[in-house]
């Protein structure tokens, strides 16, 4: 039978192995990412998908125009459905009186602004408001190229993406009407001191 002194021992040496592991699971997961200097798949599609969740699809909508009668029929088509969600409400009336023209404005609710990128622009022919079409969605990481140099471990990744999460104002972007269609692209990741970091895209490599 063990004695005391050497189940002390022993139950240390557990403990001790315990404590090691566990300072190694917090070193390598630090601030949620893996400090481990070889890249996995895992890691590189949770960081290309925050990456392109920052990279909406955006579209031009007016929201004052001047537009020929002729054409008139046409906006509202697409304008009354947007009206029906509560996302706009718009008015059209002449330019002036027994005119061909007409001035529309419209005005993107509370609800609508969700949708809205903020940015307003101002051009001869009427005045436009940035929107979300869509998004970029990433589909899968296809390759992974380690890279290092004397003074910094770097990698390729290769992935495939598609357009997804369509909003209401999808209609203004052909990109967001895509359907089935897949997109290729890649970044550069350099690995730091507190892990692997997304960088820029690469064109010729």
């Amino acid at each position: 039978m063990a004695s005391r002194k050497q189940k002390y021992a022993y139950l240390s040496s557990i403990g001790l192995a315990m404590l090691t592991s566990l300072f190694g699971v917090i070193a390598c997961t630090e601030n949620g990412l893996s400090t481990k200097k070889t890249l996995s798949v895992h890691e590189a599609e949770k960081l290309l998908a925050e990456k392109l969740s920052f990279q909406p699809v955006l579209a031009d909508f007016d929201v004052q125009e001047l537009i020929h009668k002729s054409a008139l029929h046409k906006l509202q088509d697409s304008l009354t459905p947007l009206q029906n969600k509560g996302l706009i409400t718009y008015q059209p009336f002449e330019s002036q009186q027994n005119s061909d023209y007409f001035y529309v404005l419209i005005n993107i609710t509370e609800k609508g602004k969700k949708y809205a990128a903020g940015i307003k622009k101002v051009y001869e022919k009427g005045i436009f408001i940035e929107v979300k079409s869509c998004e970029k969605k990433l589909i899968k990481v296809t390759e992974i190229q380690p890279r290092s140099n004397s003074e910094d471990k770097w990698a390729i990744v290769n992935y495939e993406w598609a357009y997804d999460n369509q909003t209401p104002f999808a209609y203004l972007s052909p990109k967001c009407q895509e359907k089935g269609a897949v997109h290729t692209g890649n970044y550069t990741f350099t690995f730091y001191d507190k892990g692997w970091r997304i960088e820029d895209p690469v064109v010729d490599f």
